[in-house]
């Protein structure tokens, strides 16, 4: 594992992470990053959030790139799916997560899901144009101070949720059950000598590396 500790700005990855390493500094890099840009105590769905989804980011690839794949790459995937298709999600649990301190999430038993959530509803806000202006429209309210019901009324949170869900629904979920298999295909075929690379990322993924 590792840690970011906030009050000395100290940014550290142990020797037991082994491969994990890299994953581990870019989820803490993360919470460095958020930590010297916004310069505020973020709610752990939001800070958490980023940080579980950037940490499976290739620093060579662009950021479309790196979402795009975060739906198949992450540890998480797996969890929310297995979660929603067991016990669907509710506008409660995406009403909860929203305004969990961290102190009740670190008092937690076993947080891996609020983890697993805070993943979920951060690569929605980052899946399309349209959540990202949410996304931005919260980073920057809480830039300001301003607490998450302040920052978006009751009437886009219900909608939010439901609009979360649904993503779970038609994206997640499927991609999940289909997507992750086709995806590691796509990736061993990527290590082999019978594609050019160019063509690969130009066709395949449809957006500039």
């Amino acid at each position: 594992g590792g840690l970011y500790y906030s009050s000395k700005k100290l940014l550290a990855g142990y020797q037991e992470a082994g491969d994990e390493l890299m994953k581990v500094l870019l989820h803490e890099g993360t919470h460095q990053l958020m930590d010297y840009y916004t310069n505020k105590d973020l709610l752990p769905w939001f800070n958490e959030g980023i940080a579980t989804n950037f940490e499976t980011w290739d620093i060579y690839k662009s950021p479309k790139v790196n979402i795009f794949e975060a739906q198949f790459k992450s540890e998480w995937l797996e969890h929310v799916a297995e979660h929603h298709q067991n016990k669907k999600y509710t506008l409660y649990d995406f009403k909860f997560l929203l305004n969990l301190s961290y102190e009740k999430w670190n008092d937690s038993d076993d947080p891996s899901d609020y983890y697993a959530q805070g993943w979920s509803m951060v690569n929605f806000f980052m899946s399309t144009e349209e959540n990202f202006k949410i996304y931005d429209k919260i980073l920057v309210g809480f830039m300001k101070n301003e607490k998450i019901n302040k920052i978006l009324t009751e009437k886009e949170i219900e909608t939010l949720a439901k609009k979360w869900i649904e993503d779970l629904d038609y994206r997640i979920v499927p991609m999940y059950k289909h997507g992750k298999e086709h995806y590691a295909a796509v990736q061993t075929w990527i290590k082999t000598k019978k594609y050019d690379a160019k063509t690969m990322k130009d066709h395949v993924y449809q957006i500039e590396n």
